[in-house]
């Protein structure tokens, strides 16, 4: 059976670890998110949909919040693998490079992401598909739906990973991770 090696590109909040229980579980703390909202009444970015001051986001993204933040541990053991087997693996993230790049560098060796891969690349949401476009990057998968839609025609498979933040939007391009495993792995053997 012969193999493609496939450039790759995943998003790390909400496809390689779990982030938006998280993140509203430490803006309640705070108090940026009133206690009654729930995961399911999230429908966008946190900051925009609760009008979080500027302050407000440093409160709650701080490096102790991004190293306790736990891992999707399928999607991760599936990365791994396709790093081992020389696939070119980026992380395409809108954390920011000034601010989180440390923490971030720490997660992705703790969960043995970043040695092998081609590393990270910090970028604004709406503007993931400049690099993806640059490393012709075939295939992305994110949990944000205005990152995906940027991405579509842009690059050959864009994913949309299934997840409470994307419910009702762009529902074709929506997959488990399960699903998205068996598409990356027909492209890499067929």
């Amino acid at each position: 059976m012969s193999k493609k090696i496939i450039k790759m590109g995943f998003d790390i909040d909400g496809v390689l670890c779990s982030f938006l229980p998280e993140c509203l579980a430490a803006a309640q703390k705070v108090g940026l998110v009133p206690e009654y909202i729930k995961v399911e009444d999230i429908h966008d970015d946190m900051r925009r949909q609760f009008n979080w001051p500027s302050e407000g986001y440093d409160n709650v993204f701080t490096e102790e919040f991004i190293l306790s933040l736990p891992p999707k541990t399928n999607v991760i053991n599936d990365v791994k693998e396709w790093i081992k087997n020389g696939h070119d693996i980026f992380y395409i993230t809108s954390r920011s490079e000034e601010k989180e790049a440390e923490p971030t560098i720490k997660w992705l060796e703790k969960y043995g992401l970043l040695k092998g891969s081609k590393g990270i690349i910090h970028e604004k949401s709406d503007l993931k598909y400049i690099h993806a476009l640059e490393n012709k990057i075939q295939v992305f998968v994110d949990d944000y739906p205005k990152v995906i839609r940027t991405m579509i025609g842009v690059i050959d498979y864009p994913f949309l990973l299934e997840g409470p933040i994307n419910r009702g939007h762009l529902d074709s391009y929506i997959h488990t991770w399960s699903e998205i495993k068996r598409e990356i792995n027909d492209l890499i053997y067929n």
